[in-house]
C-alpha cells in the first residue's frame, strides 16, 4: 500500500530530499516554482510505501481529459514507492482524469538495481529521447591541483592560458547581478552564436525563485564582460547550467579558465559532486570535445523513462508530437 501526500512548503522539501544519495539539483523546490512563473503546474510529491520513501517534482498540464508531465531529475529516495499502478490511480482522483503520461529524465548514475526498481514498478524506458544518456561527473573531493593534473594536456594549457589572460574574474550569486545586465549579456552573446541560453522574462522568474541557488562566475576584458558560467546547486551537488564567451572570450580561453573558477567556488561551499549537464559527441560534438576534456568520470545515467495508462497516448505523443 502506497500513500502519496503534496508537500507545499520549500524548506521542508528541500530538507528531506538532500537525505537520499540520488537527488539531483533540479528536484530542488524552487525549480519548481519556476516553471509555475512561465506557465506550467506543479505538484510536489511525497510517496510512502510501507516506510519506503521518495520524493518527485512533477511540472504538468491538462489536456483533453489527459495529464502530461514532465520531470527533471530522478525520483528522490526509494524508487519503486512510485508505482505505476498506485501512482496512476493516485492522480487519477487528485485531478479528475482519465489519462496520464509521465515523461522523466533519470539523471542520476545508472544502477542495475533502481534500473530494475523502475521496470518492476511498471515504468517504461522511452522510445523518444530528449537528452543524452551520457554526463560528466567531476568529483570535488579532489584539490583544484589534482583536478588540473588530470585533465588532457591541451584542456590544462588553456586553462593556465585563460588565468593568465583574464584578469578581472568576478564570482558571485544571481542574487547580486541584475537580470537586465545578464539578459543583455545573452542578447550579444546569441548574436554571436546561437545558444540556448532564456529571455529577460525567464531571467526574472529564475532569479526571482533560483536567486540563491545559482552561482556566476564572470570575466571582463577591457570593462566588457566577455564570457559567463555558472551552476545550479542544493545541498553537496551542483551541475553546469549556464555557458557561454564572446569572440574576445574564446581567443583568451575564458570558458577554460572560468570553469575552474567555479570548481574552486563549488569546493568552498562543500560541494562534493558536479554534473556538467550532459555529453552528445553525436549531435553536439564541440561541447563534448570540451568536457571530454577534463578528464573526468564518464558515466551512464539512468536516461528518461516514461509512465502512462495509455499505449495510443503514449505512442502518439513520442512519434508525432515529440
Amino acid at each position: 500500500m502506497v500513500s502519496f501526500t503534496l508537500i507545499n512548503d520549500r524548506k521542508i522539501w528541500n530538507d528531506e530530499i538532500v537525505k537520499y544519495p540520488n537527488y539531483n539539483p533540479y528536484q530542488v523546490y524552487e525549480w519548481g516554482e519556476y516553471k509555475k512563473n512561465i506557465g506550467w503546474n506543479v505538484v510536489s510529491i511525497k510517496a510512502n510505501k510501507n516506510g519506503h520513501i521518495a520524493y518527485l517534482q512533477i511540472t504538468y498540464k491538462i489536456k483533453l481529459n489527459i495529464f502530461l508531465g514532465w520531470c527533471v531529475g530522478s525520483i528522490v529516495g526509494d524508487i519503486s514507492a512510485f508505482n505505476k499502478n498506485e501512482f496512476i490511480e493516485y492522480l487519477q482522483k487528485k485531478f479528475n482524469i482519465k489519462y496520464v503520461f509521465i515523461k522523466s529524465s533519470f539523471t542520476n548514475t545508472l544502477d542495475v538495481n533502481e534500473s530494475i526498481s523502475l521496470y518492476t514498478s511498471g515504468w517504461s524506458k522511452t522510445s523518444k529521447k530528449l537528452t543524452s544518456d551520457y554526463t560528466v561527473y567531476v568529483d570535488l573531493n579532489q584539490s583544484i591541483e589534482n583536478l588540473l593534473e588530470a585533465c588532457s594536456n591541451n584542456f590544462r594549457k588553456n586553462v593556465k592560458r585563460g588565468i593568465n589572460k583574464n584578469l578581472s574574474v568576478e564570482v558571485k550569486e544571481l542574487s547580486q547581478y541584475s537580470e537586465n545586465e545578464i539578459s543583455e549579456l545573452f542578447h550579444r552573446f546569441k548574436m554571436i552564436k546561437d545558444v540556448p541560453l532564456p529571455s529577460l522574462e525567464e531571467l526574472t522568474f529564475i532569479k526571482k525563485n533560483l536567486s540563491k541557488n545559482i552561482i556566476i562566475a564572470t570575466s571582463s576584458i577591457d570593462d566588457q564582460i566577455v564570457g559567463l558560467r555558472a551552476f545550479l546547486f542544493i545541498g553537496n551537488k551542483a551541475l553546469d547550467f549556464w555557458a557561454t564567451t564572446d569572440l574576445v572570450g574564446r581567443k583568451n580561453y575564458t570558458s577554460y579558465m572560468l570553469l575552474f573558477e567555479l570548481f574552486k567556488k563549488a569546493k568552498e561551499m562543500n560541494i562534493q559532486e558536479y554534473d556538467m549537464s550532459g555529453i552528445d559527441p553525436l549531435n553536439n560534438p564541440n561541447v563534448y570535445s570540451f568536457k571530454n576534456g577534463i578528464r573526468a568520470q564518464t558515466v551512464e545515467k539512468l536516461g528518461e523513462w516514461e509512465l502512462s495508462n495509455s499505449k495510443l497516448i503514449s505512442f502518439l505523443i513520442n512519434k508525432v508530437y515529440l
